[in-house]
């Protein structure tokens, strides 16, 4: 098992991952990956770790360049939450262990993860080398479920991940 650093990555396997992972929000699509590309006008990275040919473990992020040196979010723009979809916390431990070796190495001058907020964050206080934390609130709106969200099935998928995660309104 070995952490791997991709500047492409096949989107349709990575889409699959995301999906059966019940932890995984919207920011983390291969959807909104493209969209922040386009707008941003620069390309998306990810450190995986696949097992057997499957993929065990990603972190997307995106590197800017500046006068001053690199900067690393996961994922940019108006706080979208980005950050580890693992699925469990040792191939989590993994990424960040290496993430923390390629900030170091490569000489970034900042770091960013604004981690999703379904996602075991206790990992990242374990093995992430931050030197500032800022926690918010999570936004969260309600609404009656009716008929044009019953047929839509990304939405009714996302009721059932927080179904399953047993969060309640």
């Amino acid at each position: 098992m070995q952490v791997e650093l991709l500047e492409k990555i096949d989107f349709e396997e990575y889409e699959n991952f995301i999906n059966n992972n019940l932890q995984t929000i919207f920011y983390q699509s291969a959807r909104h990956i493209n969209f922040l590309e386009d707008l941003l006008d620069t390309t998306s990275n990810f450190f995986s770790i696949k097992e057997n040919g499957q993929l065990k473990a990603v972190m997307p992020f995106f590197i800017k360049s500046s006068s001053h040196g690199k900067v690393i979010n996961s994922l940019p723009f108006f706080g979208s939450y980005g950050g580890l979809v693992s699925e469990n916390q040792h191939y989590g431990k993994k990424i960040l262990e290496y993430f923390n070796e390629y900030v170091d190495d490569e000489d970034i001058l900042s770091s960013i993860i604004i981690s999703n907020p379904f996602f075991d964050n206790s990992i990242y206080d374990d093995c992430y080398n931050f030197n500032l934390k800022d926690e918010h609130l999570v936004q969260c709106i309600t609404f009656e479920l009716d008929e044009q969200f019953v047929n839509h099935k990304k939405i009714m998928s996302q009721f059932l991940k927080i179904k399953l995660m047993r969060i309640v309104f």
